[in-house]
């Protein structure tokens, strides 16, 4: 009868035990449930404009609109999810500002500020991912911008919700596909600058940081050009990565970290430039502000055949 008795018992024991964890996983459902349907409403509730597509969910959302402290904050912003993917003042005369990423003293600024104009035509500027079209603030007469990106709807909100691409003076073409595709397809002249910046996100698009991605941007890339890559990621280490790519290939390579952020139009952000122009990173504007990349010797070589995203985890 004891035996009976401690069979029962441990019966009653293990149901119970089933039954709590059971409720504790509808507690944690119920709790994930609130916290995302939390989001959405604000998402909703603040949106200038929402989207989902194949590719997540897009919308603009304007800040400090109401501001009496820094009313020259006033902007629009564009999200991928949680991700800032641009942000365009909306005072007056400040529509052009470069701003996040993409400001004047960052990286990718510096470049395309800074970078010998060609004699006899402008300057011919690929940049693989769109956004809020913030780089096209750099376009002047006669130069050729053309913007890579995979995501429809990101070409609609940028045209539709920011102005960048309406107010710039430059001829603009855009590709839609994925990137790498159609940059072997291009028949166009090559690019005195080409920048990449599809790397923000928390699932990147590791098949344009391969080798054999890098061997199709140098050809897509004038003798002199740069490559400029954005490194910028809260959960990844990808500068490792690009200097392998980069000293494997025997570019000249150099990073740029911009610090010290203000509000949402000024983040930080971290830019490798490569390049096999000495003469460009010579220059005051790039030298006096550039500091070797972070290396790591043991870092595997990315490849079409291999990459490792858990190796580069922070």
């Amino acid at each position: 009868s004891g035996y009976v008795f401690g069979q029962e018992a441990f019966r009653t024991w293990l149901r119970e035990k089933r039954l709590y964890k059971a409720l504790c996983g509808v507690a944690a459902l119920v709790g994930l449930y609130v916290v995302f349907w939390s989001q959405a409403e604000r998402m909703a509730t603040a949106a200038v404009a929402i989207e989902r597509n194949f590719y997540g969910v897009l919308w603009v959302q304007d800040h400090f609109q109401d501001s009496t402290e820094e009313p020259s904050w006033y902007g629009r912003a564009l999200y991928h999810g949680r991700i800032l993917h641009g942000y365009q003042y909306l005072t007056p005369g400040r529509e052009r500002v470069p701003t996040t990423y993409y400001m004047e003293n960052s990286g990718v600024g510096l470049t395309l500020r800074n970078f010998p104009r060609p004699e006899g035509r402008g300057l011919r500027v690929g940049l693989v991912g769109l956004g809020a079209g913030t780089l096209a603030c750099y376009g002047e007469a006669g130069d050729h911008y053309t913007f890579y990106e995979i995501n429809p709807q990101v070409i609609d909100f940028a045209k539709a919700y920011f102005t960048f691409l309406s107010d710039c003076p430059a001829e603009l073409d855009f590709r839609l596909g994925d990137a790498r595709l159609s940059l072997e397809r291009s028949e166009s002249p090559p690019d005195d600058v080409l920048v990449l910046d599809a790397f923000s996100g928390d699932a990147i698009p590791t098949h344009l940081l391969t080798r054999e991605a890098f061997e199709l941007y140098e050809q897509r890339l004038t003798p002199d050009g740069v490559l400029c890559v954005h490194v910028s990621n809260r959960h990844l280490r990808l500068e490792p990565v690009v200097a392998r790519l980069a000293d494997e290939a025997g570019w000249s390579i150099v990073t740029i970290a911009k610090r010290g952020a203000v509000g949402l139009a000024e983040t930080e952000s971290d830019w490798m430039l490569l390049t096999r122009n000495e003469d460009f990173l010579k220059l005051p504007a790039i030298a006096d502000v550039q500091r070797p990349p972070e290396r790591d010797p043991t870092m595997p070589l990315w490849t079409d055949g291999y990459h490792n995203l858990l190796r580069i985890l922070r």
